[in-house]
């Protein structure tokens, strides 16, 4: 009997181990690295446990958690919702909010409390399109085709806002109040100054289509695809050694007896 409990204790240890290493690569994924990949293409370096923002007078900024809201206590998590209203979300746990100039105070002791990694004020980095930027400072005078796009769960724009951003383009092609868009042309210097408006999400050169927002969401889908291969695997191994383990379990009593 010794030497049965001696090879269950074998296969335990393997199946332990198999699992334990499995665990040890989702972990991995979840690490947030210093330097964000921003839907936009372009990249933004946060410095954890901090609010870098110009003014608490902007209403719009840019929030990081540590992980998904769902996964926080539900009093931290009613908290962090009591304070901030969330527009819209990036990559790694970036949320673009509307914050209150009241909301400060405690959101700086829930950064102190490690419940919130970083707000700062949303740079023209995450607003304007990477291809885009990239022509904007080879070529600052040069005018573009562009749609400029709301936040995703923020009201439609006003007229007031919608004017703002026709005050700056040389020509309007079109407003959809329902999709959140005002399609025209400008020139790079009438691009960034509506990239600093607050209320606007996003700006993107018309007739540029790509399959992936940038070449990170295509890396990101890829590594998706192959964690949950990783994942059936080591499923299907870890419920292959349960039944072997349970049908030697039997082998070795039968033998015993």
């Amino acid at each position: 009997m010794k030497g049965v409990k001696k090879r269950v204790l074998v296969l335990i240890f393997v199946l332990v181990l198999s699992l334990f290493s499995f665990l040890s690569f989702v972990s991995a994924q979840e690490k947030i690295p210093k330097v964000i990949p921003l839907m936009s293409g372009n990249k933004l370096e946060i410095s954890e446990g901090t609010i870098d923002i110009t003014s608490e007078n902007e209403e719009y900024y840019i929030l990081q958690l540590y992980s998904r809201i769902s996964k926080y206590e539900k009093e931290t998590k009613d908290k962090i919702l009591d304070l901030v209203e969330f527009v819209d979300e990036d990559n790694y746990y970036i949320f673009y909010a509307k914050i209150p100039q009241s909301s400060f105070k405690e959101l700086r002791n829930l950064i102190n409390e490690k419940q919130i990694r970083y707000i700062d004020s949303i740079p023209i980095e995450a607003k304007i399109d990477r291809n885009l930027f990239e022509k904007i400072k080879r070529n600052p005078t040069k005018e573009f085709n562009i749609t400029v796009s709301k936040f995703m769960y923020d009201e439609e724009f006003s007229d007031t806002q919608i004017n703002k951003i026709k005050k700056l383009l040389k020509k309007t092609y079109s407003v959809s109040r329902e999709i959140g868009s005002v399609r025209g042309i400008g020139d790079g210097t009438a691009i960034e100054k509506i990239a600093k408006l607050n209320f606007v999400r996003s700006i993107d050169e018309m007739g540029y289509s790509k399959l992936f927002s940038n070449e990170t969401d295509s890396k990101k889908l890829n590594l998706n695809k192959k964690l949950k291969t990783y994942i059936i695997i080591e499923f299907i191994l870890a419920l292959s050694l349960i039944i072997l383990i349970i049908l030697k379990i039997k082998k070795w009593k039968r033998k015993e007896e």
